[in-house]
């Protein structure tokens, strides 16, 4: 992969914020691939790989019905072709998804 570097990103509601970009190309020159980004980028593609994930692990909880459940998953900002795109990437304790089910015991009585 390319280099990284902080681009502006604009969010649905239209809030520009910078985040560190992974350049997915293959490039010598990591400016060359990056291109002259003057405008924000859109997040549309990143928050679309979220929500799919987000998606699959609920319909998985669903059908477990605990009594709580957590999740967690790192992603990555890429830049390929002038588009961003998120990366499923290994997070915290070497986990690419960490999924925490919780099922409470009725008490017992004698």
């Amino acid at each position: 992969m390319g280099g990284s570097r902080s681009v502006p990103i604009r969010l649905p509601n239209d809030t520009v914020i910078h985040v560190e970009v992974t350049s997915l190309e293959q490039s010598d020159d990591a400016d060359v691939t990056f291109g002259d980004i003057k405008d924000a980028l859109h997040i549309d593609s990143v928050k679309g790989a979220i929500e799919g994930i987000g998606q699959m692990v609920t319909g998985a909880v669903k059908s477990l019905a605990p009594d709580k459940a957590s999740a967690e998953c790192a992603i990555e900002v890429g830049l390929e072709s002038g588009q961003l795109t998120a990366l499923w990437v290994k997070g915290t304790g070497n986990a690419n998804l960490k999924i925490t089910l919780e099922w409470g015991h009725a008490s017992q009585t004698s």
